[in-house]
């Protein structure tokens, strides 16, 4: 009894962490698309110069988070 307490504890545990990385994942993913809004926001489109290094950022940021969800994604499916 006390052993199949102790592996039932260990699961919860394991699961609980699981979980807890998750949400740590999508706090990451909200400050990365916060700071993308932002930059966007902040950007003078009349300045092509500007636009064009928005436009780069922005792509460099869609793909962190694209990788980060599709990490998240995983850790999900084997929770």
């Amino acid at each position: 009894m006390e052993n199949k307490n102790r592996e039932l504890v260990q699961e919860m545990d394991t699961i609980l962490g699981g979980i807890l990385i998750n949400v740590e994942q999508i706090k990451t993913l909200k400050e990365e698309l916060g700071r993308m809004r932002e930059g966007m926001g902040n950007t003078d489109f009349a300045d092509k110069t500007a636009v064009v290094i928005q436009f780069m950022e922005s792509f460099h940021t869609i793909k962190l988070v694209d990788d980060l969800l599709g990490y998240a994604a995983k850790e999900l499916d084997s929770n």
